[in-house]
């Protein structure tokens, strides 16, 4: 159960991270708005009233992508902001004379490192593949961008797609032109594929090429022919946006069902975030508020944010090397941050004025 101590260091652990955080993506979104400024107003729908709201809805949907990676050094420093007025005025001095531990005065901040691990968690894992799609199809629109060249999978069959030309933000619905599948006993090459009323057609001209059972070739050209049966694409549009976009896009229900050393190191990279800030806060905590630091609090900070780095740069090089690593991802990626933690735990229990 949290004391009063812990919810006086939580709330105000709380209000120091809201506020660098809105401070740092103020900034972010400003220099970013001014970098695009000269494609917003080369935009095709720059004459029209509709840009305006594609921008809003742009940034809108950038939030998550931008605030994730923020988290943890906005922790570290709104740890350092919330503990310096207390070190500089004594009041651990008067905590710790009064029965009060450093660990016990800071158990707050820990809960908040913890908090900040699972909304951060969550975020990369569930808000940033969602908003990523819709991000990018408005990134699209904005451009008047259209991919090409795109191919992927449908596990539900085992059939594989090709596209020539792929536009899913379409005026008139998605567009898909020169489109290939090829499915375990047969070929299907149509001109365009189209989403009407909740299904795929494909349109022609086009040309379906099955195996018989006594294997003869089956050769019909119809003029329409729905993507159902071993032709089923199985995606509504936003969903085959998710496949089309890149990796980023996926859930990670998707990426482990793909399977591959790729897709699980994404996914354990993800979750692993959450114990990313706590391992922040076992090394800056004690790192900084120690007696020495009282009147020294600018150096004593930078150089406990700097600490704090520490266990991220390792666990993101764990990260990086774990989908060309022998080792299965799930056992590489929590290996490593158990290793990186162990420094910062041995410092926290050994803390000190």
């Amino acid at each position: 159960m949290l004391t009063m101590i812990d919810r006086h260091m939580l709330k105000r652990g709380g209000i120091s991270l809201v506020i660098i955080i809105g401070l740092v993506i103020t900034l972010v979104l400003g220099m970013d708005f001014i970098l695009n400024l000269n494609t917003f107003l080369k935009s095709k729908l720059a004459e029209s009233g509709e840009l305006t709201q594609l921008i809003v809805l742009y940034y809108a949907y950038s939030l998550p992508s931008m605030i994730s990676p923020l988290l943890p050094i906005a922790l570290a420093i709104s740890l350092v902001v919330t503990c310096a007025p207390m070190l500089k005025r004594g009041e651990f001095i008067a905590l710790s004379a009064s029965g009060v531990s450093l660990r016990m005065a800071t158990r707050g901040l820990i809960v908040l490192a913890l908090m900040v691990g699972a909304a951060d968690a969550f975020m990369s894992d569930q808000l940033v593949p969602s908003f990523e799609t819709k991000r990018s199809l408005i990134d699209d629109q904005i451009r008047s961008r259209t991919r090409v060249a795109r191919t992927w999978e449908n596990p539900e069959n085992s059939t594989r797609w090709y596209a020539n030309w792929v536009r899913l933000n379409h005026d008139s619905g998605p567009e898909i032109r020169d489109v290939i599948v090829a499915s375990q006993s047969g070929l299907l090459q149509a001109k365009h594929l189209r989403y009407q009323d909740g299904t795929w057609f494909f349109v022609g001209p086009m040309t379906i090429w099955r195996v018989t059972e006594d294997g003869a070739d089956d050769v019909r050209s119809p003029t329409t022919f729905p993507a159902k049966g071993e032709f089923a694409l199985g995606f509504s549009p936003e969903e085959l946006g998710q496949q089309l976009i890149s990796r980023n896009a996926l859930g990670s229900d998707a990426l482990i069902e793909q399977g591959g050393h790729l897709n699980l190191s994404i996914v354990a990279s993800r979750w692993i975030r959450f114990i990313i800030p706590l391992a922040m806060a076992l090394i800056v905590l004690p790192c900084f508020v120690r007696f020495h630091n009282h009147d020294r609090i600018t150096v004593g900070g930078v150089t406990a944010i700097l600490a704090g780095l520490l266990p991220i740069f390792f666990i993101t090089m764990a990260t990086m090397s774990a989908d060309s690593s022998p080792l299965h991802p799930f056992i590489l990626i929590p290996s490593a941050t158990l290793v990186a933690m162990l420094p910062g735990v041995w410092f926290y229990r050994k803390w000190r004025l």
